[in-house]
């Protein structure tokens, strides 16, 4: 069950205790040969008991993560300022807010949630952020009863904010743009009569990566 909600070997065995070598032949027994593999009385135990969240290695889905940094733009709170609060980069919140980061390790995992604990119901000050999270349609922190486990929802990744579009192509927060809103600042750039390369040298993002045309100018 956990290997199939996105835990890795790693998490499982610092969360529960089991040998990494006992639940890596369980992968393999299941995904080779189709067995699951029936664990004694003792490990059954600390599986059955564990808090599969205190894990400190290994790598798990990015949703919960994900929900926790758009619920707090929401409220206000710069990747920026989420970044002084936690010790993780900019560039990898802002990679795992926008949804290209799909799996998040232990050691970004709690930073996160610990964060997200403290700062949930407290006005993060930016208005812009506010703004750009509606537009983008990111929900709340009332929207979750837990971030990880809760259902997926009717929230939309293809919304795109044009203000901060706009503003990412004069060079202005352009990591913070989700995939889509990537692709139509490609667009335009290229509309615009610009190039791959102006695209990339204003933006530090590879115009390639977002765009379905066969060739673009370099």
């Amino acid at each position: 069950m956990w290997l199939e909600a996105g835990f890795e070997a790693a998490w499982i065995e610092t969360a529960c205790g089991i040998p990494r070598a006992s639940i890596q032949s369980a992968i393999i027994e299941a995904r080779n040969l189709g067995i699951r593999r029936n664990f004694g009385a003792r490990y059954s135990a600390q599986i059955v008991n564990a808090d599969i969240w205190t894990a400190t290695a290994g790598r798990t889905s990015a949703i919960g993560s994900r929900r926790r940094l758009r619920a707090l733009q929401v409220m206000g709170w710069t990747n920026e300022a989420i970044a002084a609060e936690t010790g993780i980069s900019f560039v990898t919140l802002a990679s795992i807010q926008r949804g290209s980061a799909t799996k998040v390790h232990a050691r970004l995992y709690h930073p996160i949630r610990e964060a997200y604990e403290r700062l949930a119901d407290v006005d993060g000050g930016s208005k812009y952020a506010k703004m750009r999270a509606t537009k983008r349609g990111f929900l709340p922190p009332a929207a979750w009863d837990d971030p990880d486990t809760d259902p997926d929802t009717d929230q939309q990744d293809d919304v795109v904010d044009d203000v901060a579009i706009e503003r990412a192509l004069q060079g202005v927060d352009p990591l913070s743009l989700t995939a889509a809103e990537r692709r139509e600042a490609v667009k335009r750039h290229l509309a615009a009569g610009g190039t791959a390369t102006s695209f990339q040298r204003i933006t530090g993002i590879v115009a390639s990566r977002y765009t379905e045309q066969e060739s673009i100018p370099a």
